[in-house]
């Protein structure tokens, strides 16, 4: 499934547990990214053929809607992955981190008998699922 992503240099972005972040801007189309591992890719514009980033994962120039739509400083990134794959922004996955490890930890400390508790996991599983729901929110 494809997604496009204003970007910024020094973003990063979340496929799942995995991350790309964004090196440098060029232009609009014009981009430096690595993965995790260090791998650096150029996107020179809509031409190139997308990258695989991470297994599963091309990444290409993404089209721009109008210039005035991408300011200078950013970059539009086409993302291809499988549908099942979490497309999130690094404040996203962070929160989404927070939120599972808080909702662990409430279920660890109390038992299940305790409704207070029982309705906060609940409560942290649903903005949990609101959250990935969306994907790149």
């Amino acid at each position: 499934m494809g997604l496009i992503l204003g970007v910024r240099a020094h973003e990063k972005i979340f496929i799942d547990d995995d991350w790309i972040r964004i090196v440098k801007v060029t232009g609009r189309q014009h981009f430096v990214l690595e993965n995790e591992d260090g791998t650096a890719f150029t996107v020179k514009g809509p031409e190139d053929q997308p990258q695989e980033v991470i297994p599963e994962v091309f990444v290409s120039a993404g089209l721009i809607r109008s210039n005035k739509a991408t300011p200078k400083t950013s970059a539009r990134m086409f993302i291809d992955a499988p549908r099942e794959m979490q497309i999130l922004r690094e404040a996203s996955y962070n929160t989404l981190i927070l939120l599972e490890e808080a909702a662990s930890m409430i279920e660890s400390l109390a038992p299940d008998e305790c409704e207070p508790a029982t309705e906060l996991v609940e409560l942290l599983d649903s903005a949990i699922q609101k959250l990935t729901r969306g994907g790149s929110k």
